[in-house]
């Protein structure tokens, strides 16, 4: 979760903007991540644990690495092995599996809408089928 949207999930701001976060916010955020909190950007960071001097773990500000890899869930139909479809007039039209879904959003690969609907014309859209290609 991204630190605004932790702020305003719990009501310390009332709205998303634009700008830095307040000092105020900053230790809000810094307590939550203490306490367990998944952040953005926070990570907790291990006190000394020499047994002259012990520190308390403290929360620091971490860089997110622009170039992770999001876990990804498994693809619903294989492109390989499924076909996408729709009929007009009496033909079968083929849609690509990567287009995109106009009910969920995600592409007919990892669609799991009962019946997904895709843009055909800038004014139509249509109910696509499917069916295996591997038979």
């Amino acid at each position: 979760m991204k630190p605004k949207e932790w702020l305003h999930k719990n009501g310390h701001i009332e709205v998303i903007g634009r700008g830095r976060l307040s000092g105020a916010h900053i230790a809000l955020i810094q307590e939550a991540v203490a306490n367990g909190v998944q952040i953005e950007g926070y990570s907790v960071v291990s006190g000394n644990q020499n047994t002259e001097t012990t520190t308390a773990p403290t929360v620091q500000r971490t860089a997110v690495d622009p170039n992770r890899i999001v876990d990804v869930p498994d693809a619903v139909r294989d492109e390989r092995e499924v076909e996408a479809f729709y009929r007009e007039d009496g033909k079968v039209v083929k849609i690509g599996m990567r287009t995109v879904d106009n009910v969920c959003g995600n592409s007919l690969t990892y669609c799991h809408c009962e019946s997904p609907r895709v843009w055909v014309d800038s004014d139509r859209q249509v109910v696509v089928n499917f069916r295996n290609t591997t038979n």
